[in-house]
């Protein structure tokens, strides 16, 4: 890759995450590389061939290393209360069991596995969760955006 490095037209930019995000990169802008549309890595190969090109110029910002995976594992205890506002809507939930339970308009309880698959229910579309949620853990007064108490954890 030594060479590479080239002025990009902004309309034939896109923007690469370095660190996948699926591995845990950042949508941040630390985590970003602009590069030439034809030529933005897309196979796995090519992916981690930038990486290690872009990591061996010392140009990777270690803040933006993290594993989703390791939020995957986090969940708030049993008896934390959830909340989601939608189209003009709050939707109330809370952990029992290790898993989450939300209350419908109806009375009806619908039983989720994840803040995504809640989120989903609600939204009808594929979503994250962690984002779309806000946590009541007990004891506490304060709701908190799950993204961010997970990023705590």
């Amino acid at each position: 890759m030594e060479g590479i490095i080239r002025r990009v037209l902004w309309e034939d930019s896109e923007v690469h995450h370095v660190i996948p995000y699926a591995s845990g990169g950042k949508t941040d802008i630390r985590n970003a590389a602009l590069v030439h549309r034809d030529f933005h890595p897309k196979s796995s190969e090519d992916v981690r061939e930038f990486k290690e090109w872009w990591n061996q110029h010392g140009l990777i910002d270690e803040s933006t290393k993290g594993s989703r995976r390791s939020y995957k594992s986090v969940a708030p205890s049993d008896g934390t209360k959830i909340k989601m506002s939608h189209r003009d809507k709050t939707y109330f939930g809370e952990y029992q069991g290790g898993k989450i339970v939300l209350t419908g308009e109806s009375g009806n309880s619908v039983i989720c596995s994840s803040l995504s698959e809640a989120s989903k229910e609600v939204t009808k579309t594929s979503r994250n969760g962690w984002r779309d949620w806000h946590l009541m853990l007990p004891g506490r007064n304060q709701w908190v955006l799950a993204d961010d108490w997970r990023k705590d954890q």
